[in-house]
């Protein structure tokens, strides 16, 4: 009796010992009954049948790692054919799936279905076949799958998850290292109609180093027309999100965002180390908000927070707009976000392409913020992207902040400059009560001041407008350095110089080439053609000069900034640009060209174009069926106004140019429905 007691009492322990068996369910039922017998290691319904709900809770029974496929019949009554694309298997979700324990659901194994095999830089060719959505009402607060704290290591792939009003379509609470790949939230299994989710996914409460798409083209998610597609929420650390198309379509060439306000990614609640995106193509995101919504919204979030090298409101190609009211990157009470990073191409992997109806990156009490390498404004060739809609009487700027010390826009070392350029006002915007306390380096910053905003100017610091220098810098912003000598000779430009500023302090100058001048003649800075530095005396007194650098072509307005380095030799503090300053070349006779067109492209015919020169004289000629129009014999070395007017159209102005060589596209466009237009900046060519 002892001996026999032994000898079980051994194979209790052993079977104790034993680790936990993986298994596989396979769902051959679209329907949403439960399982008939827990933890009996059989997928059943009181039919016999293999739900979704039941191999879910087949596999709540062990802590092993367990697999469900499916396996659904095209007979099945929730199976439909979808033309064009397959037999869907819709399976109506009454209450949340909660998993326990780790498991590994795969609608690929659907038969008819494939995961994306198309770069990043075309639309996704997915087939997915199962389907889950709530049937319940909005309000009823239905999530999809909720993965709980022990459910760590799961994945989710090959599922379109919709009609989860209020709710989560996934929810990770508490979870690591989860990844959920190749589905689709939010639209129709062809991912070209809207059918919203309160949100796609949400990692939240301790949920760490979860991923969110990936870098293989089968692991783009299509995550559109949620109030949030992503949220990360509450103390989660280190999770990714990389090569999704989160609010378009899934071919990414069109916005799917139906719920004004949303947001594309929301960062939240001390979540950091958070990354969005990647160094590399296929890690980049393309990420369209709502209508006066956000694509990237952090909020209350410290420390690591990157985003690279995703394209944020245009679609895949970065050539078209795909919002014209929304805000791209938007902080509030944050410290350390990166946006971009240094790289050889504006825009490229780690860079960003920033397109916005509203500021492309800012927010309030905004501390360290650092933005490099970015194409703000632009479509991916550094062009100026064009509205939707023109955006008359509405204000947009590339980089708006609103309190916060520490921010750094561009850098000194290569490929640490932005592109900031095509915003109805400022370049750079930053209004505090104290030090502004924002360094601008190594950028380019044209071609804003669109549409006769208020300022429009390059680098608005403090009060709207062209801030005054002040004796010694007794206030802030930073003075800008005052040119008082330029030269022009073959292909160069001598400068010479004061700055007054704090005493016995090191700046570094930066010296920029324009092609016209704007409106304040306290303009912009498109061409960096060199720098120096200078240190004021115990009399807040420095002179520099004379300088020369290498002049660009036909850019023969020069301007400058100041920023005050720290004892490091830190950039901390940026000026507004400097007064214009006009380079006058030796007069010669050039061509003035350009082309009137519509939002649209279309040539407009017949309109009249203006060129003044600076003593009122003036010439008058129309445009051909084309929409093109050229002047002859126009004495280079001086300033002219140009205009354009046409019945039912009106054009914003005048545009002041500085002339020196034949300039090919100082090109109009025109907008009927709104009775106001825009012109663009022009550009030269010898």
């Amino acid at each position: 009796m002892h001996l026999r007691s032994y000898l079980l009492s051994i194979h209790f322990i052993a079977v104790l010992a034993a680790p936990a068996l993986s298994a596989t369910f396979t769902v051959n039922s679209a329907g949403d009954t439960s399982d008939a017998n827990l933890g009996n290691g059989i997928c059943a319904d009181g039919g016999g049948l293999c739900t979704l709900r039941s191999a879910v809770q087949e596999a709540n029974s062990g802590a092993a790692l367990d697999t469900i496929e499916f396996d659904i019949p095209s007979s099945d009554p929730n199976c439909a054919l979808v033309t064009g694309h397959g037999t869907v298997c819709t399976i109506s979700l009454s209450t949340q799936v909660d998993v326990v324990f780790p498991v590994a659901i795969d609608g690929f194994t659907q038969d008819g279905s494939s995961a994306n095999t198309n770069p990043t830089t075309a639309g996704s060719n997915a087939v997915l076949l199962i389907e889950l959505m709530s049937p319940n009402p909005p309000g009823s607060g239905n999530a999809g799958l909720v993965f709980g704290s022990n459910s760590s290591g799961s994945t989710v792939r090959g599922l379109v998850m919709n009609r989860f009003a209020n709710s989560p379509a996934i929810q990770l609470i508490g979870g690591d290292n989860n990844i959920i790949e190749g589905n689709y939230f939010g639209t129709d299994p062809k991912g070209t109609i809207s059918l919203a989710n309160g949100e796609g996914d949400r990692i939240a409460s301790g949920a760490d180093n979860n991923l969110i798409g990936g870098t293989l083209a089968s692991a783009r998610n299509v995550i559109s027309d949620s109030s949030i597609g992503i949220r990360i929420t509450v103390n989660c650390t280190g999770n990714t999100v990389q090569g999704n198309f989160v609010g378009t379509n899934a071919a990414g060439s069109a916005a799917l965002a139906s719920v004004s306000g949303s947001k594309g990614i929301s960062i939240e609640n001390n979540s950091p180390n958070t990354t969005i995106g990647g160094d590399t193509v296929v890690a980049r995101n393309v990420i369209v908000p709502g209508a006066q919504g956000d694509a990237i919204d952090i909020s209350n979030t410290h420390a690591g927070v990157s985003i690279r090298g995703n394209f944020i409101g245009t679609d895949l190609t970065g050539t078209v707009r795909l919002e014209n009211s929304s805000r791209a990157i938007n902080n509030l009470v944050t410290t350390g976000v990166t946006v971009g990073g240094p790289t050889a191409t504006p825009g490229t992997p780690p860079g960003n392409l920033i397109a916005s109806g509203n500021f492309g990156i800012g927010g309030q009490t905004v501390n360290n913020l650092t933005v490099k390498g970015n194409l703000i404004g632009t479509n991916s060739a550094g062009a100026v992207l064009p509205y939707l809609v023109p955006p008359i009487g509405v204000t947009t700027y590339g980089i708006s902040l609103n309190d916060g010390t520490g921010a750094v826009v561009g850098g000194t070392a290569a490929g640490e400059g932005n592109v900031i350029a095509g915003h109805t006002d400022a370049g750079v915007k930053s209004t505090v009560g104290g030090a502004i306390g924002i360094a601008i380096v190594g950028n380019s910053i044209h071609s804003n001041g669109i549409f006769g905003a208020p300022s429009g100017l390059g680098i608005d610091l403090g009060a709207v407008g062209v801030s005054p220098n002040d004796a010694c810098d007794a206030s802030h912003p930073q003075n800008s350095p005052v040119i008082t000598s330029a030269t022009f000779g073959t292909g160069d430009v001598t400068l010479s110089g004061t700055l007054n500023s704090v005493a016995n302090t090191t700046f570094r100058l930066e010296f920029f080439s324009n092609s016209s001048f704007e409106g304040s003649q306290h303009g912009e800075g498109r061409t960096l053609i060199g720098t120096t530095q200078v240190t004021t005396d115990g009399s807040c007194e420095a002179s520099f000069g004379p300088l020369t650098f290498s002049r660009s072509i036909g850019q023969n307005v020069v301007s400058s900034t100041a920023t005050r380095l720290d004892v490091g030799g830190v950039p901390t503090l940026t000026s507004e640009f400097s007064q214009n300053v006009f380079i006058a070349p030796t007069a010669a006779d050039v061509s003035i060209s350009g082309r009137v067109s519509t939002v649209k492209g279309i040539g407009i015919a017949s309109v009249r174009v203006t060129i003044a020169d600076s003593n009122g004289v003036t010439e008058t000629t129309v445009t051909n069926s084309n929409g093109d129009y050229q002047f002859d014999e126009v004495p280079a070395g001086s300033l002219y106004v140009l205009t354009a007017s046409a019945k039912g159209y009106t054009f914003t102005g005048p545009q002041v140019i500085a002339v020196s060589d034949s300039m090919t596209d100082v090109d109009f466009i025109g907008d009927t429905g709104r009775k106001r237009s825009r012109a663009s900046g022009p550009s030269s060519k010898p």
